[in-house]
C-alpha cells in the first residue's frame, strides 16, 4: 500500500511513496518510500515479486513477531517465496526493540547496521553494537552481536584486539516488609519502698 506508485513497464521498476506499506503475515514494513524491479523477472503475474528484493527508505519501521520492531534510515529486505527472508538496516545508527515475555521489560539495541533474518528468529548487529537488556540495566557492547528473539538469548564478539564489554547492575531486592526494629533492653524499675 502508497500513497502513489509508478509503474515502469519496460524495466519492471515499481516506486512507491508516501505512507509505504508491505507486509507478509504478522511482519510488516513502513516507509516513506521503496522501489523494487522484480516485476521484469516475472514471468506470469502469479510470480510477480515472488522473489525479490525492496530497497525503503525514511523513517523505516519493521514490526517482527514476536513483540519485536527495527528502525532505521534505510532498509533493503529480501522476499524469497512471497516470504519475508531477511531484512538489512542501515542507520545513524539502525535500531532494534523488543518486549520481552518476562516482566523485565524491553530489550534494545543499536548499531551501524543490523540483519534481521526472518527464518532464524534473530538479529544480527554490526559495527558499534550495544544492546541494553532489563530494561537498561545491563548493557552488552561488542563490534558484533546475535540475539535471537524467540529464546531472548544472545551472543557478542569482537575481532583482534577489540574486547566485549558487559557491563550489569545489580537490581535490589523487593521489600517484603520491614521487621520492627528491637527495642532496647529497659532498664528495671527503681526499687521503691522503705529500708
Amino acid at each position: 500500500d502508497a500513497n502513489s506508485s509508478e509503474l515502469d513497464t519496460k524495466t519492471g521498476k515499481v516506486e512507491l511513496k508516501g505512507n509505504v506499506v508491505v507486509s507478509e503475515g504478522s511482519t510488516r514494513v513502513r516507509a516513506d518510500r521503496a522501489d523494487t524491479t522484480c516485476l521484469a523477472q516475472a514471468a506470469s503475474p502469479t510470480t510477480q515479486c515472488a522473489n525479490s528484493r525492496w530497497t525503503f527508505q525514511g523513517d523505516v519501521r519493521i514490526d517482527a513477531p514476536p513483540r519485536g520492531s527495527l528502525q532505521s534510515d534505510q532498509a533493503i529486505v529480501d522476499i524469497t517465496d512471497n516470504r519475508i527472508a531477511r531484512a538489512t538496516i542501515i542507520g545513524n545508527p539502525a535500531q532494534f526493540e523488543q518486549q520481552r515475555a518476562d516482566a523485565l521489560g524491553v530489550t534494545r539495541g543499536h548499531a551501524d547496521e543490523i540483519v534481521y533474518d526472518v527464518g532464524a528468529g534473530t538479529v544480527s548487529l554490526t559495527k558499534d553494537a550495544l544492546l541494553s537488556l532489563s530494561g537498561g540495566s545491563n548493557d552488552i557492547t561488542s563490534q558484533q552481536i546475535v540475539y535471537d528473539i524467540r529464546t531472548e538469548s544472545v551472543q557478542a564478539t569482537s575481532p583482534g584486539a577489540q574486547r566485549v564489554h558487559i557491563t550489569l547492575t545489580p537490581q535490589s531486592l523487593p521489600k517484603q516488609g520491614q521487621k520492627p526494629k528491637a527495642k532496647s533492653p529497659t532498664p528495671p524499675p527503681a526499687p521503691s519502698g522503705h529500708p
